[in-house]
């Protein structure tokens, strides 16, 4: 009897040694489309003793297409990290997990959030994901150019009371200069995007257009006060003031030379752009200044957030797992430019900022931006996104005219539809 005993001992206390090696062995499947967050993987693996295995899949595109079918493999990971223009084709394809019952319990760290951040992954009443990563697109300026010029910069605009659509016109239009034979810019007064549709929408919203509904469901690229804005941006393209980082190459320029360099005035960007300022240009990071794009015409807010974040798989054995993942990389302060994506977590960027870039005040900024940004593009499909944009930039460039590129973009999208 007694050896009896001894054997069930034994046996239970090989079973917790079991249980406990199955438990340590446990492993947490993350994805996203930019290499691994090793600072938070480190933090996650040290506090839980769980493994993390991170999936990279480059480009966002491509990523999102591999989630697909993940999904139609049964193989999905536990958490998805989500661009912002996959936020509607995950969820409407059952790839994301509503979490409004991991957040029942917890109210108050649910009004932490700015509310564009929650509004960007609510779908049909349910909250998909949560905010990791907030950048809004901004007017990131080089006040040296404007004093040489004796042109008030945006920031004293602001002040005043004069920043609106047509003084960035105006202020692009004399920080440009050419060379004689226009090959290439002696000085860019603007430089963004023309291919890239969050990049475009501050545009088309200043001049009174509109690219998506609030749904993302319809283009409104035909509507007459959209066309007349796509025309008006479309004349300063073509008049040279503004340069699209897309075209660059016909000027013979590089890439982070007009974005990060010293010849250019304005930079239309989202504001982590300001990192790569700081890295690669110190000289440029002393003295440069951020502001919002200028209310339109209408009196709407002009400056899009692109919203990056982070969910749970409907597929995930591992929920409560997953949710401390992105319960504790949204409590750590970024050491990024981007917005935080919590009231409380805003202290300590404001003092980054205002130590990193001395000509930015990072309070008065905040507040400036708190009083006009609005969700960028809300993107159903990428298939979609990538017909409108891609007739759009030529357009801008004059390959086309507008009203050629909006039928060629409508006659496309009602194909796919």
């Amino acid at each position: 009897m007694r050896r009896m005993e001894k054997t069930m001992v034994c046996l239970v206390f090989i079973g917790v040694l079991l249980i406990g090696q199955v438990a340590a062995a446990k492993t947490l499947t993350i994805a996203g489309w930019f290499p691994a967050p090793e600072k938070y993987i480190e933090m996650f693996e040290e506090q839980t003793g769980i493994d993390v295995e991170y999936i990279y899949v480059p480009d966002s595109r491509a990523y999102l297409e591999r989630v697909v079918l993940w999904g139609i493999g049964d193989t999905l990971p536990d958490v998805l990290f989500v661009p912002y223009w996959g936020v509607n084709s995950l969820a409407s394809h059952g790839l994301l997990r509503p979490i409004d019952d991991l957040l029942a319990a917890d109210e108050a760290y649910l009004f932490d959030f700015l509310p564009q951040g929650l509004e960007a992954f609510r779908r049909d009443g349910g909250l998909y994901g949560l905010p990791f990563e907030l950048n809004p697109d901004v007017v990131i300026f080089d006040p040296r150019p404007f004093e040489e010029r004796a042109v008030l910069t945006p920031s004293q605009q602001v002040k005043n009371g004069t920043w609106t659509p047509q003084s960035l016109v105006d202020s692009a239009r004399k920080l440009t200069e050419l060379t004689p034979d226009e090959s290439t810019y002696i000085s860019i007064g603007m430089v963004t995007w023309s291919d890239q549709l969050n990049r475009l929408a501050p545009y088309v919203w200043m001049f009174g257009g509109e690219l998506v509904s609030e749904t993302g469901e319809e283009f409104l690229i035909g509507t007459i006060e959209t066309k007349e804005a796509l025309e008006e941006i479309a004349r300063y393209f073509q008049e040279k003031i503004f340069l699209s980082v897309a075209y660059r190459t016909a000027y013979n320029l590089d890439h982070w030379e007009i974005l990060v360099g010293n010849r250019t005035g304005m930079r239309g960007c989202d504001i982590p752009l300001l990192g790569d300022i700081a890295s690669q240009n110190p000289q440029l990071a002393a003295v440069v200044g951020v502001v919002p794009y200028p209310m339109g015409i209408n009196g709407e807010p002009t400056t899009g957030l692109t919203i990056h974040g982070v969910g749970i798989t409907p597929t995930s054995q591992q929920v409560e797992e997953a949710w401390s993942f992105i319960r504790m990389i949204l409590d750590v302060p970024s050491d990024g430019a981007s917005i935080p994506v919590r009231q409380s977590l805003f202290g300590d960027w404001i003092q980054r900022v205002d130590t990193a870039f001395p000509g930015i005040d990072a309070l008065s900024l905040m507040q400036q931006l708190n009083a006009g940004m609005r969700l960028g593009p809300r993107i159903l499909s990428q298939d979609m996104e990538y017909v409108v944009r891609t007739y759009l930039h030529r357009a801008m460039i004059g390959r086309i005219s507008v009203v050629q590129a909006i039928e060629n973009a409508l006659a496309q999208l009602s194909a796919l539809q």
